[in-house]
């Protein structure tokens, strides 16, 4: 199951929280050098706090759908099989199956494990969902006195057997299992970005480049009003007064660029699609991966 952490540094690769962490420093650094410590430190603050809150609630709220679907799968997959235990039968779910289990094999039944075939009539598997291999497989327990080499005693987890009876030995269980393997790669393949975080990536790169432009810009026309009225003025060009109201025009410009990022923009859009989940939940609607689009 994916941890905390990972939810974490999965949110921390939107675009926007990220301009915002960068604005956070640059306005918490200009603030103290400004305004000294007692109060240039809240406003890189607040944005730090806004950031930890949008990243809180977007990883609580997918730790805990994750949870619930975990949960769910669990629950419809879940079933019982016959196992010979201490020679007796025993029905038991195949969430308790263990490692040296020895199942009974009927027709009809999928395979929750990986084993080996002890003994069996006439078997015969379809491995298609797992191999993609549409031809049946006819299994035969592995005896020693057999050379050929073209007995088949193995049984992959998801398979299901066609036609035949017997009992197989359980070698491989849950990740450690063909089907778990399987399962564990299509959990760790990367989902492709929903239509609306596509859209919030386009509007943060346009929050971008229209705060960056209209900074520069700012920042531009402060230089030519203050070299037009050094010349008007007939004053000298480098000065104290020349450095300070340079370093005013470059913190003016940081904040355009820090005010022209919406750092409430993430959290309306993951508190949004969480009501819309828990809404869709209520009325049997089970949705892992809300994927809005705006």
């Amino acid at each position: 199951m994916t941890t905390i952490c990972e939810l974490i540094q999965e949110c921390l690769e939107d675009k926007i929280l990220r301009i915002l962490l960068v604005a956070a420093l640059v306005s918490l650094i200009i603030g103290v050098l400004t305004e000294g410590l007692d109060t240039g430190w809240i406003e890189g603050f607040a944005i730090y706090l806004a950031v930890f809150i949008i990243t809180a609630v977007t990883a609580i709220n997918n730790y805990l759908k994750e949870k619930q679907f975990r949960k769910l799968y669990a629950q419809l997959d879940d079933r019982k099989v016959n196992v010979i235990r201490k020679g007796k039968i025993d029905f038991i779910s195949i969430y308790d199956l263990l490692v040296g289990d020895v199942m009974k094999i009927d027709t009809g039944e999928i395979f929750p494990t990986d084993g080996l075939l002890l003994n069996g009539y006439n078997i015969s598997v379809d491995e298609s969902a797992m191999t993609g291999e549409s031809d049946l497989v006819h299994k035969k327990p592995l005896t020693p006195n057999d050379e050929s080499g073209k007995i088949n005693p193995f049984l992959i987890s998801g398979s299901k057997v066609i036609e035949g009876t017997g009992e197989m030995i359980v070698i491989a269980i849950g990740e450690k299992s063909y089907q778990g393997q399987q399962k564990k790669l299509m959990m760790e393949e990367k989902k492709e970005d929903s239509p609306l975080q596509q859209k919030l990536t386009v509007l943060a790169d346009q929050i971008g480049m229209i705060g960056t432009w209209l900074a520069g810009t700012m920042f531009i026309v402060m230089m030519l009003h203050m070299i037009i009225e050094k010349i008007v003025l007939d004053e000298a060009f480098f000065n104290s007064n020349t450095v300070n109201y340079i370093v005013e025009a470059f913190i003016l410009a940081v904040v355009v660029i820090v005010i022209a990022v919406p750092e409430g923009l993430p959290l309306a859009v993951t508190i949004s699609l969480a009501y819309s989940m828990d809404k869709m939940r209520k009325e049997n609607n089970f949705v892992r991966y809300l994927q809005g689009n705006v």
